[in-house]
């Protein structure tokens, strides 16, 4: 039998096990990258495993991992580490250039011959212009001893010219099956929960335990469902939707979308919710292929995606590929 190998097995995201042998391997043989971008969907661990890698980096107890449980593991995950400054304002806030004048000014009086440091900014996107031309001008001579750790879920709203300076690491959404294995035995609500993840992790951990939630988002899907088919759904913008919200209707109607168009190509094995396939299937079936491709599209337009998002990054996000 094949022996697997430390690393691998220390790994905590999964279905990242191929981009987490890569991430170890390169650190723990001192050819990581200065700058890594870590680009993909919401809630699949991307800022959690940017935490996770710069523990193993600095890890006090165990070699060539993140023991999780020393001082410095501890500093880390909550972002008081000297050596491990973390940029992650509250949920929807900009990050401005205030905040990144702040940050880069700790490093100013760093003995870079002595000292290895990390920092890491979680979704990236928030970046203000000026925050943007102050980062990339500060990117353009990093010193030696800092890494730089980026995470988006949108990296059209980067400049090109920071990402062209970032080692590129994509992450994709999960199966089912690698979520949790035993789907076969879970109960339908259980199911349910791996369905309306759409292939996220993070989902999964919040919608598993709490089946009154699935129940009602049910409920909902079906209504969600009924607008899209109609052609009047619920509009993505207005005064009283913050932009966190307006992200929450774009999860949702992702999957329902999705769910439809498979229908619609009477494609069935691949569906993400199939406790709602005869009702979807009806109401797809309403409409035909030809129409729901138009829907889509209507769909698409609320949240301008014809010029935001690339195609295929759009189909990775939907759980096509």
């Amino acid at each position: 039998m094949k022996k697997t190998s430390h690393s691998i097995v220390s790994w905590p995201f999964i279905g990242q096990e191929l981009l987490g042998q890569h991430l170890m391997s390169a650190l723990d043989n001192r050819r990581l990258a200065q700058v890594l971008l870590f680009i993909g969907p919401r809630a699949l661990g991307k800022a959690a495993a940017a935490r996770w890698l710069i523990q193993r980096a600095l890890c006090g107890q165990t070699a060539n991992r993140s023991c999780g449980q020393c001082a410095s593991c501890r500093q880390v995950s909550n972002g008081s580490h000297p050596e491990a400054q973390i940029i992650d304002p509250p949920a929807g806030e900009p990050i401005g250039i205030d905040i990144i004048r702040q940050a880069l000014q700790t490093y100013a009086t760093v003995n870079w011959h002595h000292t290895a440091r990390w920092l890491l900014m979680v979704d990236a996107e928030r970046l203000t212009e000026s925050a943007s031309n102050t980062m990339l001008k500060f990117m353009e001579e990093l010193p030696p001893g800092l890494r730089v750790v980026l995470t988006t879920a949108e990296p059209q709203r980067l400049l090109s010219t920071l990402r062209s300076r970032a080692s590129i690491y994509r992450w994709h959404t999960v199966t089912g099956k690698k979520m949790a294995p035993s789907t076969n035995k879970l109960s339908t609500p259980q199911q349910a929960a791996v369905a309306r993840a759409v292939g996220r992790p993070g989902w999964y951990q919040t919608w598993s335990v709490n089946e009154a939630k699935i129940s009602a988002d049910r409920q909902q899907a079906l209504a969600t469902a009924e607008q899209i088919v109609s052609g009047t759904p619920r509009s993505a913008t207005g005064s009283a939707l913050m932009r966190e919200q307006v992200f929450d209707n774009l999860k949702f109607e992702e999957l329902i979308v999705r769910e439809l168009l498979l229908l619609s190509s009477g494609v069935k094995s691949r569906l993400l919710w199939p406790t709602l396939r005869d009702e979807l299937t009806r109401l797809s079936g309403s409409v035909g292929l030809s129409r729901m491709v138009n829907l889509t599209q209507r769909w698409l337009a609320r949240y301008d995606y014809s010029s935001n998002v690339q195609p295929r990054m759009l189909y990775e996000d939907l759980h096509l590929v």
